[in-house]
């Protein structure tokens, strides 16, 4: 055994404690000035890792160096190591390797765990004692009211309503919720409205530990139920050790209306809201007439003003209706709410969504969204609607800081992660595709959503290159959930690409006859049929609907400015034979709305026109844009143009068309991370 006094003599001769002590210095002001500015440049949490991986890595390096070398006033000489012994050289990097060992050990939580907020919080939804069953939309209610005062706490970090209203009625520990959303703290409670009475009981939990750092009853008349969600959020903000400013208090403070029945309606207008996709498109006459009563009921209403407002603009945005009637009705509602509350948050999302939605006008936006996200820091939407307009604009890094943020806001949100998922194609990024941990997350927040087992299907079809086993997946949820139309959202792929025309007509014939206005065309029940036909190779009868089609687009009125409309006009001519006129509408359409304009959505409209110089005939131009689109960045992806029925039927046995196909299907196949045997029933 060497005698550990010999090693200490040895490390103090080569001047190693000295090197340790100037490495240690070094490091300790690296983390510090890494731990300021890295969050100033909003970058991403692993870059503070990925430093401190780097200091650990060059210590024991530092120490081998210092060990054979010196600095001496001649220069960097080899250290004399006639005296050293084997042993004491063997014990010396013994000795480096179980420092090394005690540095990992102590960042380990740094490398291993996920950090977690201990200032952030999930505020579960209230439970209802009510006697009434209908005042669930109090409760609800009251936790998205909680939620919105904490998110104007900037040292908050609060989880918004969607990823929490999972948890109502569950089953879950708190510890385990909080896991899931990794947060450190929970807050829980009941509301119990009797006449005019109203008690409130709320406890934070430290959930590690079961902790309870605030606990709270409030016996009150309804009339003092603001007052109530001020001291709460005042209350949980102290018992975290956070400082609300002035300007947080003022807004918290602020109130919506006096008028409690005005505030209950609005309750009801945001629990519609913030239940599904679906339900924002179906009941939107329902909320916009509940707004419409609340502006009776209190005119003074700012934030009713500013919901009506995003209502319309909406509609536009999403193409039900980009009529100037439906725009004059956003802006008339929005200079009410700006009139009224310039300052609000919501008022100011209102006017960032009016420029969003309406006008494609995203600089504008972006400065109303930033204002509205500098009163409400931690509202989720407002992040992710900053990162919907960088990535119009083409800011890819800003995109992802923000739409990465939304999510550690809002880790239930499906819709968002989609979103994510879709840039990362996109992008050409598959490698940062990750479809397993998707539908997992997937299944255990909503089971019973029937478009979760359209998209596994979807998935299967697309990677396996048939119908079958799709087909299945899509009988098997049609047993439990038969109130989706399947047919229209994926069955109706499947039967076109087996050539199973007779059902694709039959279902349109069936359909109604009415025009859907989608975000990249509109389309008309004679033009769906005319298509039907042309794939049948029933010309007489596709052109016959086109005619129709023709005719009913013709009739619309406000349109011309519309690219979905040319675009669509088109294919219409393309089919009908009208070469000329079928490339004007195409150039159109890409004049309307190039990719300088919308660096995203506008290659929505690229696939469109490719299709209408298939059907002409003109082959070397679409495949030119299809080759260009798969190169990326673009919307389009591999499957949709391979498996497109009209691209189908023209390329199928091109073999340029196969080679660009190839090409982008060999990435994502080899960098993708899916399993589609778990799609597949037992």
């Amino acid at each position: 055994m060497p005698d550990s006094n010999n090693i200490f003599k040895e490390l103090k001769k080569r001047k190693v404690f000295r090197s340790i002590a100037i490495y240690a210095a070094f490091a300790f002001v690296i983390i510090q000035v890494c731990s300021i500015v890295f969050p100033a440049l909003h970058l991403p949490d692993w870059t503070e890792t990925f430093i401190v991986v780097l200091i650990i890595i060059g210590f024991p390096t530092t120490l081998i160096l210092s060990w054979i070398y010196d600095v001496t006033p001649e220069g960097v000489e080899k250290t004399d190591t006639e005296k050293s012994s084997s042993n004491t050289n063997f014990s010396s990097i013994l000795l480096i390797l179980i420092i090394v060992g005690g540095l990992l050990f102590y960042f380990q939580d740094r490398f291993f765990k996920p950090k977690v907020n201990p200032k952030s919080i999930a505020v579960l939804p209230f439970d209802n004692y009510s006697p009434k069953a209908e005042d669930e939309f109090l409760s609800d209610g009251f936790t998205e009211v909680i939620i919105a005062n904490l998110a104007k706490v900037k040292d908050l970090m609060v989880i918004s309503r969607t990823s929490v209203m999972r948890y109502k009625d569950t089953d879950m520990s708190l510890i385990e919720i909080a896991k899931e959303l990794n947060v450190a703290n929970i807050l829980e409670g009941s509301i119990q409205r009797k006449g005019n009475k109203i008690r409130v009981v709320g406890q934070l939990i430290e959930a590690s530990t079961n902790n309870h750092l605030w606990a709270e009853t409030y016996d009150e008349d309804i009339d003092d139920i603001f007052a109530i969600q001020t001291s709460i959020a005042k209350e949980i903000a102290a018992s975290l050790k956070t400082q609300i400013t002035e300007s947080e208090k003022s807004v918290i403070e602020d109130k919506l209306t006096d008028n409690i029945e005005v505030y209950e309606l609005y309750l009801k207008v945001m629990e519609l809201r913030s239940s599904t996709m679906t339900s924002l498109f179906s009941k939107r006459e329902i909320r916009m007439n509940l707004l419409n009563k609340i502006i009776d009921m209190d005119p003074e209403f700012a934030e009713a003003y500013a919901m009506l407002s995003i209502e319309n603009a909406e509609m536009v945005h999403f193409g039900n209706d980009k009529g100037q009637s439906r725009i004059d009705m956003a802006k008339e509602n929005l200079d009410k709410a700006y009139k009224l509350k310039p300052y609000s948050p919501v008022v100011r999302f209102a006017y960032g969504y009016y420029y969003y939605g309406c006008f494609k006008d995203y600089y504008n936006a972006l400065e109303h969204f930033k204002y509205a996200l500098l009163k409400e820091p931690g509202k989720a939407e407002y992040n992710q609607y900053i990162g919907y307009v960088h990535r119009r604009l083409g800011n890819w890094d800003e995109m992802l800081h923000y739409f990465e943020k939304s999510l550690v806001l809002n880790p239930n949100d499906m819709s968002l992660r989609l979103n994510l998922i879709d840039t990362y194609i996109f992008l050409r990024q598959y490698n940062k595709v990750n479809f397993i941990d998707y539908d997992k997350r997937w299944y255990k927040i909503s089971p019973d959503d029937p478009w979760l087992y359209s998209n596994r299907a979807v998935q299967t079809f697309t990677l396996e290159g048939k119908t079958d086993n799709a087909r299945q997946i899509i009988n098997e949820a049609s047993k439990l959930m038969p109130d989706h139309d399947y047919y229209k959202y994926s069955i109706m792929w499947f039967d076109e690409y087996d050539q199973k025309y007779n059902n694709a007509l039959q279902y349109t014939q069936n359909s109604k006859d009415t025009i859907e206005y989608h975000q990249d065309r509109i389309v008309t029940k004679s033009g769906e049929l005319s298509r039907i036909y042309w794939l049948m190779d029933k010309k007489d009868q596709s052109k016959k609907e086109a005619q129709k089609a023709l005719e009913q687009l013709h009739a619309l009125p406000d349109l011309e400015g519309d690219p979905r409309y040319h675009v669509y006009l088109g294919r219409i001519y393309a089919i009908l034979g009208n070469l000329e006129k079928a490339v004007l509408e195409a150039k159109m359409a890409k004049e309307l709305y190039p990719n300088t304009k919308d660096a995203f959505a506008s290659y929505d409209f690229d696939i469109q026109i490719a299709k209408i110089y298939a059907i002409i005939g003109k082959h070397k131009i679409a495949l030119d844009i299809i080759e260009r689109l798969l190169i990326g960045p673009s919307t389009s992806k591999w499957w949709t143009i391979k498996y497109n029925s009209i691209l189908n039927k023209i390329f199928k046995e091109d073999p340029r068309f196969k080679r660009i196909i190839k090409k982008d299907e060999e990435k994502f196949r080899r960098e993708i991370t899916i399993d589609i045997s778990n799609y597949l029933p037992n």
